[in-house]
């Protein structure tokens, strides 16, 4: 096959009839492509599926390649995305945003005044491919598509640097499609979401880092248009897709991909709406089991882990994320003691914990993002000043109670992080003072501790081999706490009090 590869295959020109015989060979046509009948050979391409393969891969390399996907692209215009394979649409797509990200097979080809004009092109895709599936609806059979090419888009704005990229992007999702403009809110979150992550991608590569470091203060500067875009697609969202919620849970995403790469200020997230979105969801019941409560979630672990610098000698109580944070975070309490109580009112009454899969999804994402703030705030929680830190210890004290065992073992590598915390505190009487302060939580986390590594009632044969597994493992889990409280009581105090408590 390498010989057929080389005597024929390789030395075919890369034009476009060629490319689709070679697409055709790797993806064969679900239905009978709707080219000029010159465009497709009927003739098996030479060496098979193996050598078509090859080729390809040796044509997204060659200069060739922008203009043979700009054209397979532009087949949509003059046909229909449901009679064109999108296999073939897809790796025009890939190949420009392979090449869109590439400095010496892929910018460099191309002269530095083709930009604009190739930025217009992806701009001009992203449209037609809409008009064809639904304008664009989240989830339509294009999706894949038009994410691939809003990424190659941004991409390229990084490398041209297209700084106001953010701003122009919603400027053209405010246009009617009469105005030469009309991309679906789906596509928009699309290009924002794309546009910090592909500054952020080390697969981008650039003649100057410089460029990267510019680009992102473009980003930083564009904030705040885009985030009140992001909450007006969830309070509005889009009514014309009919999509509703996959339009909020992919705004709470991009929201999650700007706090995540762009270095916006705390201010600004403190006071955007979306922080106060996010926190609505958590306190619905009736949306633990959405994807957009899970989004939410996300959305509130990424601003804890972003924004974990806390100094606390510069009294960083009186940061507005911070505080906004604190009071949002605790309010959560009542929700989560009431999803608390029927779990366990169903496991103590038989029923097993998996038999409320309302407070499963609830208690997991309350567990998360307790456990992830006490681990972004362990500063203020040594800290000797009263800040009200010992609510949010119990929160993860009671987070470690819950029923589920797997649930449970989220909170265990914050006490791994507090006891470490705890034994690094100098002076020496400084530390044993915080010592002596928590070990009453400490004494606590020990009777739970006790309960976790009881093996479930009944006989062992009864349980799964799977299972059984799981056991083990989280029992040896729980033993790694149980040794961490040793290092904070001594080992005798609690060896008596695991004896008490089992």
């Amino acid at each position: 096959m390498s010989t057929a590869f080389s005597a024929a295959a390789k030395n075919l020109p890369p034009t476009l009839p060629n490319v689709v015989w070679a697409l055709s060979a790797v993806f064969p046509p679900l239905k009978q492509p709707q080219l000029s009948s010159a465009a497709v050979s009927s003739h098996p391409f030479p060496g098979g599926r193996g050598a078509a393969d090859k080729y390809l891969t040796h044509f997204q390399d060659m200069p060739e390649a922008w203009t043979v996907c700009d054209a397979l692209l532009s087949s949509v215009t003059n046909t229909n995305t449901n009679n064109t394979n999108p296999s073939h649409l897809f790796f025009a797509a890939q190949t420009l945003h392979v090449k869109c990200r590439e400095h010496a097979c892929g910018i460099r080809q191309l002269p530095p005044d083709s930009l604009d004009s190739l930025r217009d092109g992806l701009i001009r895709h992203l449209r037609n491919l809409e008009r064809h599936d639904g304008n664009g609806n989240v989830g339509g059979s294009n999706r894949a598509l038009t994410t691939r090419l809003a990424m190659a888009l941004s991409a390229l704005a990084v490398q041209m640097s297209w700084e106001t990229a953010p701003t122009d992007i919603l400027r053209l999702a405010g246009l009617s499609a009469g105005e030469g403009g009309g991309i679906s809110r789906a596509t928009v979150l699309d290009l924002l979401s794309s546009l910090p992550e592909e500054t952020d991608s080390r697969r981008l590569v650039l003649p100057d880092e410089r460029t990267r470091d510019s680009y992102r203060g473009g980003l930083r500067a564009a904030a705040p248009q885009v985030l009140p875009y992001l909450d007006l697609c969830i309070s509005e969202r889009d009514t014309k897709s009919g999509n509703n919620d996959a339009v909020a849970v992919a705004s709470l995403r991009c929201f999650s991909i700007w706090v995540r790469v762009v270095d916006m200020p705390s201010s600004l997230v403190a006071t955007c709406l979306l922080l106060h979105r996010c926190f609505e969801a958590l306190q619905d019941p009736d949306h633990s089991s959405s994807d957009f409560f899970e989004a939410a979630v996300d959305a509130v672990i990424g601003i804890l882990r972003v924004y974990h610098h806390v100094n606390v000698d510069s009294n960083a109580t009186d940061d507005a994320l911070v505080r906004s944070m604190s009071s949002a975070v605790m309010a959560l309490r009542p929700k989560f003691e009431a999803a608390m109580a029927l779990a366990v009112q169903n496991t103590s009454a038989g029923g097993g914990f998996d038999g409320y899969c309302d407070q499963e999804d609830l208690l997991r994402g309350h567990c998360r993002i307790f456990t992830e703030m006490g681990e972004s705030y362990m500063g203020l929680i040594l800290n000797e000043r009263d800040m009200g830190q010992m609510a949010l210890v119990d929160l993860v004290l009671a987070s470690s109670a819950i029923p589920d065992h797997e649930i449970a073992s989220i909170t265990l590598n914050f006490w791994y992080r507090f006891v470490h915390g705890l034994e690094s505190l100098e002076p020496m009487s400084y530390r044993y003072a915080r010592i002596d302060h928590y070990a009453p939580v400490v004494h606590r986390l020990l009777n739970i501790c006790a309960k976790l590594l009881q093996y479930p009632e009944g006989e062992e044969d009864d349980i799964s081999p799977d299972r059984m597994d799981d056991i083990r493992r989280d029992r040896y889990y729980v033993r790694d706490t149980v040794e961490d409280c040793c290092r904070v009581l001594g080992g005798n105090a609690v060896l008596n009090q695991v004896s008490i408590s089992s």
